[in-house]
Order: structure tokens, then sequence, then C-alpha cells
């Protein structure tokens, strides 16, 4: 059975509620160690809905033990 995938851009608009400072650094130790992070949950509901999120959740690329290095440096 076929899994469908539906992407969906958020406009710029939207994501500068979630272009925090504090997303910028997690963002920037992510990105110099090459991982990926990306906004999920309840918060890309929220901007889908024109609501403002109240808190983010974030997936990674890294393992936890990648997440600890990246941490640790």
């Amino acid at each position: 059975m076929a899994t469908l995938h539906i992407t969906m851009k958020i406009s710029f608009d939207k994501m500068k509620f979630i272009l925090r400072p504090s997303v910028s650094i997690l963002q920037n130790a992510f990105s110099k160690h090459n991982y990926e992070i990306r906004v999920v949950g309840g918060a890309v509901r929220d901007l889908l809905m024109d609501k403002n999120p109240t808190d983010l959740d974030i997936a990674t690329t890294a393992t936890p033990t990648e997440m600890m290095d990246i941490f640790s440096a």
C-alpha cells in the first residue's frame, strides 16, 4: 500500500512567528554539524490555521548521541 505525502509551504509572514533567536541558535548549532532541524507538531498546525504558535516542537536528523555531542561542543 502506497503512502501519500503532502507537502505544504508556510509563508515567510507566518514563519516570523517561529523564527525566534532561540530557534536560530539551535539551527546554527545543528547546521554546523551537518544536521537538520524542522518545526513539527502543533506549531505547524497553528501556523496553517493562522494562529500564533505558543510552543515549538523540533525534529532533527541527529541521533540522541549526536545531539549530546552537539550540545557538549
